[in-house]
């Protein structure tokens, strides 16, 4: 039978019929009896009420009261009688006004950067009451810095962004200018290029300064702590101690009338830490100090700062002193002794660096040449050049010596960590040949030998008896293919009966079988130049044998050339044969010589 569902205030939401599923209602699936498969169903109604259905997208058919967890927004809402998700909690914040308003929603306008709430009438402003499309508007309380870096809380007047005035309880010089206020007073600042508008009946001061302080012009002379005066200029001070006129010999000037008293230019600014003396001229010591009360003593001019100089700088005096760590010098060349003179004058002139003993770069005449009086270094990878030919050059950990066509008062060279000279290297304690592949010969001039100082000749490779009778033997060669060599003289015992010139062929092959001058399996049995072999030769010789024999056959006669019986032929064979008694054979011995020349066996001679 169909399932009826209701809400909760007991309205029929709708009935499902068997065997069916409802995705239409409701944002769950809705299950009716006996459906197929409906454990999918109810494990997925399952799920998305936990993730209270977790979208980009407002679930399906929604409920009054349904919960949404909104994936794009990161926050929770909820679907009110107006039929509208809402977010729970919080403000909405949007560009422009949200619809469906309730009464206590607020709303943050990112556009004019306001926060609002609706009365349930009426959207009011919350604060601030001006809007970010606009600009700053009205009072706004703020914090300057002075000079000094010390805070100060004012009110600031603005309209549409612009500061209009500053109010404030205490006098202060800010930081950087406000607007163009410069100088803050107790009570209303106002910008340059704006005025109260109205009329006022006397004012206290003018510039911070009482009334009875002016003075009134009257005729061509102003009189009292300034005096200005149509034939002396600007007079200050009492008996005019500073006076600015025109002269028509020094031209524009300020003049200081107090005897041997100091001038002084005199600013501020916060790097200055306050009120500071820029140019302090001292009458009494005839010295000028620029950013500094107190020039240097001895010298008339003292500039406490970097200068740069954009004309040229002439200094005529005997001695120039620099006592910056660092000297840059733009121009490529550096001229001493300008603008010249002889050379034999120019002798002992030069370059010294003053330390616990002076290093010094100096000019000798007699020797025409330079004179160092500390070592060299020519740091990698560069070289050292004698007339654009390199004599020395880096060699990577060290300096190598190169292309030097001689050096006859050369006594010592440091220790090296390679040499090449012609086809030879010299590196640590390893002597070779540079193209990996040539002999290396130790050779003498003429007589004498070479002497390796009573010390022993170790690591050479194994000597072969194949190698050239010059090659020097080692140890292991002396002691295993001599040893088998001996002598190089060998005896032998060949029988060669029924052989013929033995001598060039049995006797060679078998030499070359038994001692093989070349061996090809590389054994030390290889047989060295010149030497000897003596072959006895055992020839068996048997005597001849003596034989009688008697014929004992018939004979008939034939025709021949057509005469007849005219031809005597054998019919009946016979033959009687006697023999006598056989002898023991003779051994014919000779002793042959054979020597080893050029790898081969060679016969020389019969010896005996």
């Amino acid at each position: 039978m169909p399932y009826t569902l209701k809400l909760t205030n007991g309205n029929t939401l709708v009935t499902v019929p068997d065997q069916t599923v409802d995705q239409k209602t409701t944002s769950l699936t809705l299950i009716g009896k006996n459906s197929n498969a409906y454990g999918t169903s109810l494990n997925d109604n399952f799920v998305s009420l936990l993730e209270n259905f977790a979208s980009g997208n407002e679930p399906r058919a929604p409920l009054v009261g349904q919960l949404w967890f909104n994936t794009i927004a990161g926050r929770m809402y909820y679907f009110n009688e107006n039929y509208q998700f809402r977010p729970v909690g919080g403000p909405i914040v949007a560009s422009t006004q949200p619809s469906g308003l309730v009464q206590g929603d607020l709303w943050i306008d990112t556009t004019a950067q306001q926060l609002k709430y609706f009365d349930g009438t009426n959207l009011n402003v919350a604060g601030p009451l001006y809007s970010a499309v606009n600009g700053k508007a009205g009072w706004i309380v703020e914090t300057y810095q002075d000079r000094t870096l010390a805070n100060h809380v004012v009110s600031t007047l603005y309209n549409n962004g612009t500061i209009i005035a500053i109010l404030s309880e205490s006098a202060f010089t800010p930081s950087a200018p406000i607007n163009g206020i410069t100088t803050v007073t107790p009570g209303v600042n106002l910008a340059p290029g704006y005025t109260f508008n109205g009329t006022a009946t006397n004012a206290i001061q003018v510039g911070n300064l009482s009334t009875s302080s002016f003075v009134f012009k009257g005729g061509d002379s102003m009189f009292g702590g300034l005096a200005i005066l149509s034939n002396a200029g600007l007079q200050v001070g009492a008996n005019s101690a500073l006076q600015l006129y025109v002269d028509n010999i020094t031209g524009n000037t300020i003049s200081s009338n107090t005897v041997d008293g100091d001038l002084t230019l005199q600013v501020a600014g916060i790097a200055l830490g306050g009120d500071a003396s820029a140019i302090r001229i001292k009458a009494g010591t005839k010295q000028i100090g620029v950013w500094t009360d107190t020039p240097t003593a001895g010298y008339g001019l003292t500039v406490n700062t970097s200068t740069i100089i954009n004309g040229s700088l002439t200094v005529l005096g005997t001695t120039t002193f620099i006592t910056s760590t660092v000297l840059q010098v733009e121009s490529q060349n550096i001229e001493l002794a300008y603008p010249g003179t002889a050379d034999v004058n120019l002798d002992g002139a030069g370059i010294i660096l003053m330390g616990t003993s002076n290093h010094t770069i100096l000019y000798r005449n007699a020797l025409y040449a330079w004179e160092f009086n500390n070592n060299i270094n020519i740091k990698a990878p560069n070289s050292l050049l004698l007339d654009g030919t390199a004599v020395f050059q880096s060699g990577g950990s060290g300096l190598d010596l190169v292309n030097v066509v001689g050096a006859p008062n050369l006594t010592t060279v440091g220790t090296l960590t390679n040499i090449t000279v012609g086809n030879i290297t010299i590196t640590t304690s390893t002597i070779n040949t540079a193209d990996g592949f040539s002999d290396l010969t130790l050779q003498n001039a003429s007589i004498g030998n070479i002497n390796v100082g009573g010390k022993k000749v170790y690591g050479a490779r194994p000597t072969l008896i194949t190698d050239s009778t010059s090659t020097l033997a080692t140890k292991g060669y002396v002691d295993t293919a001599q040893q088998i060599v001996g002598s190089s003289r060998y005896v032998f015992t060949v029988d060669v009966t029924g052989r013929t010139n033995p001598s060039d062929y049995i006797i060679s092959n078998f030499l070359d079988i038994v001692l093989p001058p070349v061996d090809p399996r590389g054994s030390i049995y290889n047989i060295p130049d010149q030497a000897e072999a003596r072959v006895i030769t055992l020839n068996y010789v048997l005597p001849s044998l003596t034989a009688n024999a008697t014929f004992n056959g018939q004979y008939t006669t034939v025709d021949k050339g057509g005469i007849q019986n005219s031809q005597s032929v054998v019919y009946a064979a016979g033959v009687s044969v006697a023999t006598v008694a056989g002898q023991a054979p003779v051994c014919v011995q000779q002793i042959l010589r054979f020597y080893v020349t050029n790898k081969v066996w060679v016969y020389d001679r019969v010896i005996s």
